[in-house]
């Protein structure tokens, strides 16, 4: 069984691995804000091939070979790094809430071994004062 005077020093900081989980979320937001630039790219690119005509397109010039090999390039892994981007998102938010969860049941273990003592000492200070 826990004593009172070790939950004490378990409760006091912060959990070791909530920078992880910091971690995960930060490298998360950073990945979907770079699959978000590329994509912001990859459309204006897209623009780009689509403004010339049909006839121009299928003509095609160095410059519009090189662009629709780039567009149907980049649609073959930026997906993937979107998809991975949002699972580690999601891990993030798993360990975050189960360091949560921890953390209540850590807490309600004090309360459990404080309160006896808690009433217990207002108890004597009662009978006391009576």
């Amino acid at each position: 069984m826990a004593t009172l005077d070790g939950i004490g020093r378990a409760a006091t900081g912060q959990h070791p691995a909530l920078k992880w989980a910091y971690l995960l979320v930060a490298a998360a937001l950073m990945i979907e804000m770079i699959v978000l630039i590329i994509g912001i790219v990859l459309g204006v690119l897209t623009d780009d091939y689509y403004s010339n005509s049909k006839a121009l397109r299928d003509a095609g010039g160095a410059g519009l070979l090189s662009d629709l090999g780039d567009i149907q390039s980049t649609g073959v892994w930026l997906g993937p790094l979107q998809f991975f981007g949002l699972s580690m998102f999601f891990a993030g938010i798993t360990a975050v809430l189960a360091i949560i969860i921890k953390t209540l049941q850590l807490r309600g273990q004090a309360l459990e071994l404080a309160l006896p003592q808690i009433l217990g000492k207002r108890g004597n200070a009662t009978a006391e004062e009576s």
